[in-house]
């Protein structure tokens, strides 16, 4: 069952399926029992082996892929889920962390080569994506992160989205 439904992208969000690579209305989707959207994330990290990785890094590449209505606008989020998903690649984050303009200014700036916290992922990824700290969160604009979100599943491959 393929959602064929028309979209109205000022008014019904949509959910992006990484397995079956399809958007979903959110109508079309099935429900489970996970409570919250962290809990999906920290039984992603468990069963996935990703216990190295950030966790805005996690939280960002597991949130909803998303698209339209309220909260995501008509361009989503698909760019910095995609960006976050292969950040999931402990290589990948250490070429960056060692090649990189952002994190070579930074590790300059601090004075610290060694200790790239939680906080300089999130705002390496922001900045990414040109998300200014003044409008984070402010109607109109892009958010790295959306918590609280509800938890769905893709009603051909039953993978979460």
């Amino acid at each position: 069952m393929s959602c064929v439904k028309l979209w109205n992208p000022y008014t019904e969000e949509q959910r992006y399926c990484w397995n079956c690579q399809k958007w979903f209305h959110l109508t079309c989707l099935e429900t489970h029992n996970i409570p919250n959207q962290e809990e999906y994330v920290k039984d992603i990290q468990c069963s996935r082996g990703l216990q190295d990785v950030p966790q805005v890094i996690l939280q960002t590449a597991y949130q909803p892929t998303a698209r339209g209505g309220l909260t995501h606008f008509t361009a989503g989020n698909l760019r910095i889920v995609k960006f976050a998903r292969g950040l999931l690649e402990a290589k990948i984050r250490d070429e960056l962390v060692d090649h990189d303009n952002w994190f070579v200014a930074h590790k300059q700036e601090v004075e610290d080569e060694e200790n790239i916290t939680e906080n300089d992922w999130g705002r390496f990824m922001e900045d990414e994506h040109g998300i200014k700290e003044k409008n984070k969160g402010v109607d109109g604009h892009e958010q790295l992160l959306v918590l609280g979100q509800s938890v769905t599943f893709c009603p051909l491959c039953k993978d979460g989205i």
